[in-house]
């Protein structure tokens, strides 16, 4: 199981798509007892709302709870079903395993056999969902959970990026989100007057740091300059300028200009401003966080991408079909929580990679790489990709201007993450020497000071790309990213890896090809690894086709398994 998502453990009535309200320690656990299924989910997991579904479906009731902020919760359930990964679902305190074990026991009928059946020596209505001691523990998370919420602290490591930036505009307060709301309607309705003007390659709705100041004065504000500059440290307005060093140069003028004059904007009058609400999608090469310039500092770096993840988390999970198959980008696309999460992307501009220690990094590019995918999907409404089109999503058209560096999801997997090391794509790594590949980025770049060494193959289990073969998104901390790595581990090989005894042979995903490099020196080194992250009996069973490989006996067959490129997004 990973922390997808930083709620507190909660329990849900049949088919509800989110977990409710936080109840009662002693509540939680009356409705475990009297209920008969338990789920155990986390947000924005398409298997577990597939699984949530299909009970809904067949008319059964069940609770869910959300494992996700409490890692001794997770740590429990692992203990109860050997399992990392959710769904996890129990029947009468026994457990059913994961969301495809769910359809098939619904399927042969066997499902309707343990809701009939309680366990032998207990009566049928004193059977709980779960077995005691995962009921203990999910009663001990609610308390912890009950607690921090008492003393105001987060309910997860996971949760310290979930709060808005002390600059966004959602954390202006409430007089300045009003003004904000006057000033963006059209002038005859009393709005700030704006004229288009050509900035750069955009045109934008500009006003003068004059005319601001005169419709704030006619708006009731007492001190109309200082106004201005709150309007400004907020990214309410933004400096209309064609880039970062002129944004800069006239947030500047501004700021000089207020702190100088007891009345009127002298010296700034003509600086052009526009409203953050009416800046320009980028276009296309553009960066999709350079919508406007950010002003004022920014977070911690971790904790800017773990907010931005998990934004974009909420609306995956708030816009996931039924089934859990397809996430209608659409829909997502207009919800105004969408609008939030790209103005939040621009503080990334403002971001400092350098104090990252080596976890922090890898979750940092993980978290941001997985936003990075589902905000480009999504904003260029892209449904489906043709070769071509993929052919540079990755290596040009995702891509965040980050610390004042740009970087595209290629940069963020082959050169942080992978350590620069050079891309499938590379002709010496198709030629399957490695060896000759060279590094991602030359040896300039100044990428280069922040790069994941030594590399942990996980990672490639750990980044969504929106395909229906990718591993199930996470959200990543320090603190989590060995029990999230393992989860991800877990859940690809579980899907992606078949062995076939009989035949001598192993089917893998294509990632195990086209990056082969970072999981062995040879084929044997490879699978080995691969080994090491199987669950029984699986793992002996290849283990076993290796050992009698190593001692003479026949080599093992591998082959691979055709990669769906297909999106998981509606229009």
């Amino acid at each position: 199981m990973s922390s997808a998502a930083s709620t507190a453990p909660a329990a849900a009535a049949s088919g509800a798509s989110a977990a409710a309200a936080p109840a009662p320690s002693s509540a939680l656990t009356s409705d475990l007892t009297s209920a008969r299924v338990a789920v155990m989910t986390t947000p924005a997991c398409p298997y577990c709302r597939r699984a949530k579904e299909a009970l809904t479906q067949g008319g059964w009731s069940y609770v869910e709870v959300d494992v996700a902020a409490d890692e001794k919760l997770r740590q429990a359930v692992r203990d109860v079903t050997g399992k990392r990964t959710v769904p996890q679902i129990f029947v009468r305190g026994r457990g059913v395993g994961g969301c495809d074990d769910l359809l098939a026991a619904i399927a042969d009928g066997s499902f309707q056999q343990l809701l009939e059946q309680p366990q032998q020596g207990q009566q049928a209505h004193h059977q709980a969902a779960v077995p005691a001691t995962l009921l203990e523990a999910i009663a001990a998370a609610r308390q912890r959970a009950a607690e921090d919420r008492d003393g105001g602290v987060a309910a997860s490591a996971s949760n310290s990026g979930a709060a808005a930036s002390p600059h966004s505009p959602s954390a202006a307060p409430q007089r300045l989100k009003d003004l904000a709301a006057r000033m963006a309607a059209v002038p005859v309705m009393g709005g700030v007057l704006r004229l288009p003007r050509k900035i750069g390659t955009h045109t934008l709705q500009v006003f003068s740091a004059q005319q601001l100041a005169q419709w704030l004065a006619a708006a009731g504000e007492p001190d109309p300059q200082a106004t201005a500059a709150q309007l400004l440290s907020y990214n309410i307005i933004t400096p209309a300028a064609a880039n970062r060093a002129e944004a800069d140069r006239l947030a500047a003028k501004l700021a000089a200009a207020v702190k100088t004059a007891s009345s009127g904007i002298h010296g700034a009058e003509e600086v052009p401003f526009a409203l953050t609400c009416e800046a320009p999608e980028p276009e296309s090469g553009e960066a999709l966080n350079v919508q406007f310039w950010w002003q004022g500092p920014a977070r911690p770096a971790n904790e800017v991408a773990t907010g931005l993840r998990e934004l974009i988390l909420r609306l995956y999970d708030k816009h996931l079909s039924a089934d859990g198959r397809a996430v209608s980008y659409g829909a997502l696309r207009s919800d105004p929580q969408f609008r939030e999460f790209v103005t939040a992307t621009a503080e990334l501009q403002k971001v400092d990679l350098a104090p990252l220690s080596r976890e922090e990094l890898i979750a940092f590019a993980i978290n941001l790489y997985n936003a990075l995918v589902v905000h480009a999907l999504v904003a260029l409404r892209l449904t489906r990709m043709s070769t071509a089109q993929r052919a540079t999503f990755y290596s040009r058209t995702a891509k965040y201007d980050i610390g004042g560096l740009d970087y595209t999801a290629d940069d963020l997997e082959q050169g942080v993450l992978r350590g620069n090391r050079a891309g499938a794509s590379n002709l010496w790594n198709l030629l399957g020497l490695h060896g000759l590949a060279g590094g991602f980025w030359k040896n300039d770049n100044p990428r280069l000071a922040k790069v994941v060494r030594p590399m942990d193959p996980r990672i490639h289990f750990a980044l969504v790309c929106g395909a229906k073969s990718c591993p199930p998104i996470r959200l990543y901390s320090a603190a989590n990213l060995e029990e999230g790595l393992a989860a991800a581990a877990e859940a690809f090989v579980g899907g992606e890896v078949e062995v076939d005894v009989g035949k001598r042979e192993v089917r893998l995903s294509k990632i195990f090809k086209w990056y082969a490099v970072d999981f062995g020196a040879n084929q044997a080194e490879r699978l080995a690894y691969v080994a090491s992250l199987m669950q029984q009996p699986a793992r002996g069973q290849l283990e076993g086709l290796l050992a009698a490989a190593a001692a003479g006996g026949p080599q093992i067959r591998v082959s691979y398994k055709e990669y769906d490129w297909s999106l998981n997004g509606t229009d």
